[in-house]
């Protein structure tokens, strides 16, 4: 986590979050920046090395991370919601 990382911040986007919620979006967060680290065209190599047989180092995550995750999930259950009241119109 980024040092300045606001958690009361995140506790009040988070609200009404359940457990399990909360561990989905900390999951999603997490691999997003993890994946970041093995983009194509990055620097580091597929092996988990920097290029050079350094480690690959994973940015600290930031609250701006769960807001974009936040969104992400909100926009998959919208379009999911879709999809289901389309397929039950018919």
């Amino acid at each position: 986590m980024d040092a300045a990382f606001d958690f009361g911040t995140l506790a009040e986007l988070t609200e009404g979050y359940s457990g399990s919620d909360i561990k989905e979006l900390c999951r999603e967060v997490a691999m997003s920046a993890a994946m970041e680290s093995f983009q194509p065209g990055s620097s580091r190599a597929a092996n988990g090395t920097d290029g050079g047989g350094a480690p690959v180092r994973i940015r600290p995550l930031t609250l701006q991370d769960f807001v974009v995750a936040q969104a992400s999930k909100t926009r998959k259950a919208y379009e999911t919601n879709l999809r289901n009241n389309r397929a039950r119109a018919r």
